[in-house]
């Protein structure tokens, strides 16, 4: 037998170069703080997107399950008196299981639950016509793996405001 063949394709070589790609490829992927804080972040705009277009009815599968029959039984009647100008992601805070917020380093220590997302709304809710800015706190809460929102949509009539002139 031919010794170079026997050297370049011994089984032994093989599986060094699978191990080896394999551990080159874990150590490229993103952490489990990446990984979650960009579905977090890709939920967040998604949610906010449809739901200021109201198409909030078509994420209902982004809305906490124990908060779905609440959410669908107002949305209808909420589209027809609030119309959205702007909105702006003022903070978001990740919040442990006591629902306090972490700071940079113990993000890197422990895993975050949920999440508190405030925002600036510039809308306005009929009859009036007045131009308002709302600030409006959406709680998100990891479940399965999966960032669901606890909307409020009563929090918006209640909320603190800013009438625009």
């Amino acid at each position: 037998m031919n010794p170079i063949r026997l050297i370049l394709y011994s089984p032994l070589r093989t599986f060094i170069f699978l191990y080896l790609f394999c551990i080159a490829l874990t150590a490229c992927t993103p952490g489990m703080f990446t990984r979650t804080a960009d579905q977090l972040d890709d939920n967040i705009r998604l949610f906010n997107l449809k739901f200021e277009s109201q198409a909030g009815h078509h994420v209902l599968y982004l809305v906490d399950p124990d908060f779905r029959e609440a959410y669908m039984s107002k949305i209808n009647s909420f589209n027809e008196r609030v119309r959205f100008m702007d909105s702006a992601l003022i903070n978001l805070e990740f919040l442990n299981e006591d629902g306090l917020p972490l700071t940079k380093k113990s993000l890197d220590d422990e895993d975050f639950k949920s999440a508190s997302a405030i925002f600036s709304y510039q809308m306005t809710i009929s009859p009036s016509v007045t131009l308002e800015t709302h600030i409006i706190k959406q709680k998100w809460v990891l479940k399965e793996d999966r960032w669901f929102v606890q909307p409020d949509l009563d929090s918006f009539f209640k909320s603190s405001r800013i009438e625009n002139n």
